[in-house]
């Protein structure tokens, strides 16, 4: 039995034959119309920004921002700054800066890599999941805020508590629901699917001449462990796309990651005329 995406994430992906994934996107679809907070395990590349971003699109809060914020790419200064704002004091007045979680009312903030955070700014969040204000940098008065916090992890809570790299009152503040996504490796049942997706998707933006994958092409696909999960998969048909001169994809056309394990068969991937 297979499900069908098209509601829940606006043609993101179109079909799951995963039973793993299917569970995620029935718990998805409940989650989102409460209005409490998420979190979203799963290895790099598995989509656990796009399952945020289709969970915003069928909440309450689908007319307000989505505010992605990659809690790894910037240092504690800075970081804390881009979440709860600032303000300073000079000549010509008060200068203000709104942080994230302001700029994010009425919508959903996107918490990237919750792990990476450190544990004061860690501890600030928990008061602001549990108080519902805020304090930018340089003010003292509490700021209300109305906005509803998903925060990915790419490795399990479980670990990062042990080791201390998480503050377990922000931990279990912020995750009332908890959704794993499944690595691609064992969801293989959906690479025809995807593939099929990816090449739709190329040839409509750029005209190309591909009509589908060989079964050799296809077999290396269905191999490969796809260490970068959805995200490698995309690239290498992207690169695919690029380098076929033909209009089946061969193994030959895939990075040379890929070329190996030779197969003799007839299971073959053609694009179909669906939308």
């Amino acid at each position: 039995m297979s499900i069908s995406y098209d509601r829940f994430m606006n043609k993101s992906f179109e079909i799951s034959h995963n039973m793993a994934m299917q569970e995620v996107i029935r718990t998805a679809e409940k989650v989102a119309v409460s209005d409490l907070s998420v979190v979203i395990i799963g290895e790099h590349g598995t989509g656990k920004e796009w399952l945020a971003r289709a969970i915003h699109r069928l909440s309450k809060r689908a007319n307000g921002p989505f505010y992605p914020i990659d809690c790894a790419a910037l240092p504690p200064e800075e970081l804390e700054r881009e979440l709860f704002g600032y303000e300073i004091l000079t000549r010509e007045g008060v200068t203000i800066q709104r942080g994230a979680f302001e700029e994010a009312g009425g919508g959903i903030l996107l918490l990237n890599e919750i792990g990476s955070l450190p544990l004061a700014i860690q501890l600030k969040i928990s008061r602001a999941l549990e108080y519902k204000t805020i304090y930018r940098i340089g003010n003292d008065q509490p700021i209300h805020i109305d906005t509803r916090v998903i925060a990915t992890l790419s490795q399990h809570a479980d670990i990062l508590l042990q080791n201390g790299l998480l503050q377990k009152d922000m931990f279990y503040r912020i995750s009332p629901f908890v959704i794993e996504l499944p690595p691609l490796r064992d969801r293989r049942e959906d690479i025809p699917f995807l593939i099929e997706k990816f090449l739709r998707a190329l040839k409509d933006d750029h005209q190309g001449s591909v009509e589908g994958v060989t079964p050799e092409a296809l077999h290396l696909f269905l191999e490969n462990d796809w260490p970068g999960n959805v995200r490698r998969l995309k690239n290498a048909i992207e690169y695919a796309f690029v380098m076929c001169t033909s209009q089946w994809i061969q193994p030959k056309d895939l990075p040379i990651y890929l070329q190996s394990n030779h197969f003799n068969g007839n299971s073959s991937i053609k694009l179909s005329n669906k939308k």
